[in-house]
């Protein structure tokens, strides 16, 4: 195995234990009046520091919504992969500061109610952070959090290294509902999508 794949393998297992250990508080906001609603930055806050603890021996820094376009080759390639020519601000990235060395990007959604996701910037953004010279993570995460479980237009379109996560409820394992990367995935952490329901779900998405 090489460094670069154990690497991977073990900010996986990391990002498995890290998300088991999110509590309900930080799951969903409680209101006064008796209601709880998910909310994309309070989940993303405690990730972020959760994975900060498991990660205090790596070499590797995470960082969150940092401003990515500052390299003009990159932010060249960006703008034509993904028709935008605004600054990505992916919502986590593990990296090596300083160094061309990019280990993971994470882009975080709340589950949709009543209707398809369609996260198609999204994905464009995490194949571009994966594929474009100069950056190359070797990881790209499309996280989905909360009820119910998400109709994801595109879901089996995506390229080798981006993976696309469930993590329905804060006490259930979280799923994986697209990978080409079967083996990655720890299965006392992780709950893999059987291939005949990965293919059924590509059906439902045209």
């Amino acid at each position: 195995m090489s460094d670069t794949d154990k690497a991977v393998n073990i900010f996986v297992t990391a990002l498995g234990q890290s998300m088991a250990g999110i509590d309900p508080e930080y799951f969903q906001i409680r209101h006064a009046g008796g209601t709880s609603i998910p909310l994309e930055r309070l989940y993303c806050y405690e990730l972020y520091h959760q994975l900060r603890l498991r990660q205090e021996n790596s070499s590797y820094t995470i960082n969150g919504e940092v401003v990515k376009g500052r390299n003009e080759s990159f932010m060249e390639q960006y703008k034509l992969c993904t028709n935008n020519d605004t600054y990505p601000i992916p919502d986590l990235i593990v990296h090596r500061q300083a160094l061309p060395d990019n280990l993971a990007v994470i882009e975080v959604k709340v589950a949709r109610q009543g209707g398809p996701m369609n996260p198609i910037q999204d994905f464009k953004k995490l194949r571009c952070f994966t594929e474009a010279d100069g950056v190359n993570y070797k990881c790209g995460i499309f996280l989905v959090f909360g009820e119910p479980e998400p109709r994801i237009h595109g879901l089996q379109n995506q390229p080798e290294r981006v993976h696309v996560l469930w993590h329905a409820h804060f006490d259930q394992p979280v799923r994986v509902l697209q990978t080409q990367n079967r083996g990655l995935w720890p299965s006392d952490l992780f709950k893999l999508t059987p291939v005949s329901g990965l293919a059924e779900g590509a059906r439902g998405n045209r």
